[in-house]
């Protein structure tokens, strides 16, 4: 498995002599999509679990939980641009940069002017990487379990995670995510 969670193997294709045509060459790569909802959802009721009984909040999993998650959604929003987007024709040069030189921000608002989020997809992102960005940029700031509405956050970052997988998987992205209920 490389970085952009695509099969290492993906790019090696067994032909036969005589059995490549124009069209199997420059047929765009499958992607491969991961889904870790429910591991996610695990993590997230061990980590409500355990502020309710020591009455604290586990920083060390919680941040790991939302760094985690929106890394998801990242590489989720990259496969989105690059198969809904980009010409098959570029998709495996432009992943690296989609992926690795474009913010998150950037995609999600390139993924809205090209009609496939709409404002209450955006909201919902804005939202969970509010929580992601206080985390990951104030690390020793303290979190307020319920000014921050953390278990909430949780659940909408799972619910994106959902969304987006299933936008992927449908093989109609923008009919998928036009049927989201965010």
């Amino acid at each position: 498995m490389t970085d952009d969670g695509m099969n290492e193997d993906e790019d090696k294709v067994a032909v036969d002599a005589g059995s490549v045509t124009e069209a199997s060459v420059k047929a765009p790569k499958p992607s491969v999509i991961l889904y870790p909802g429910d591991q996610l959802r695990d993590r997230r009721n061990g980590i409500i679990q355990h502020h309710y009984r020591h009455s604290e909040i586990p920083l060390d999993k919680l941040r790991a939980f939302i760094i985690y998650a929106s890394g998801v959604i990242e590489v989720y929003c990259t496969k989105l641009i690059r198969e809904e987007v980009i010409a098959a024709d570029y998709q495996h040069q432009a992943y690296s940069y989609l992926l690795e030189d474009m913010s998150q921000t950037h995609r999600e608002s390139l993924l809205s002017q090209c009609d496939l989020f709409d404002d209450s997809l955006c909201g919902s992102l804005g939202n969970f990487r509010g929580l992601r960005n206080k985390l990951a940029h104030q690390p020793h700031d303290p979190i307020d379990w319920d000014e921050e509405n953390v278990p909430s956050k949780m659940t909408l970052g799972i619910d994106i995670i959902d969304v987006l997988y299933e936008a992927l998987r449908s093989g109609d992205a923008s009919e998928s995510l036009s049927d989201h209920s965010l």
